[in-house]
């Protein structure tokens, strides 16, 4: 099991972790902000998008500024990890967003879910559900949900 481990950060949290070659971290952020990491990860995959799922507007699309996770992101990410698990030494992988609540958590289950990696985090999380659809859907994981959505 070359994920071993998944923890989720906030923005904050990320920014203060000492780098590390056996971790590695996914980084979610606004498309207008880029974290500013410590360059001795092991790996490092960059995602920016917002924080919206479907029905979070009111109307048939999100108005044109807003960047919701895309379904080229999720096949990204699958392929980042599938790659990080084909690693003969387990990583931990550090998964951070603005807040540490919605986005990163909903990729740490996902994590969780494909390929066993343990899960630490703290309570009071919500799931992105876009996020947690797109992954599952692309992952051959359809129907992967958070228990209680």
């Amino acid at each position: 099991m070359a994920l071993q481990r998944v923890s989720v950060h906030s923005l904050e949290e990320a920014e203060a972790l000492p780098g590390d070659p056996r971790t590695a971290v996914i980084s979610v952020t606004d498309p207008e902000v880029e974290a500013r990491l410590d360059p001795r990860f092991g790996a490092l995959l960059r995602l920016a998008f917002h924080d919206v799922e479907e029905g979070y507007l009111i109307g048939p699309s999100w108005p044109e500024w807003v960047r919701p996770f895309e379904e080229t992101q999720a096949q990204d990410l699958i392929a980042w990890a599938a790659g990080l698990a084909e690693e003969p030494v387990p990583y931990h992988v550090a998964v951070h967003c603005h807040a540490g609540i919605s986005r990163s958590s909903a990729i740490a289950w996902f994590l969780h879910q494909r390929h066993g990696a343990e899960l630490q985090w703290r309570p009071h999380f919500y799931p992105n559900r876009r996020v947690l659809r797109l992954l599952g859907e692309h992952a051959g994981l359809a129907g992967m949900a958070w228990p209680g959505l």
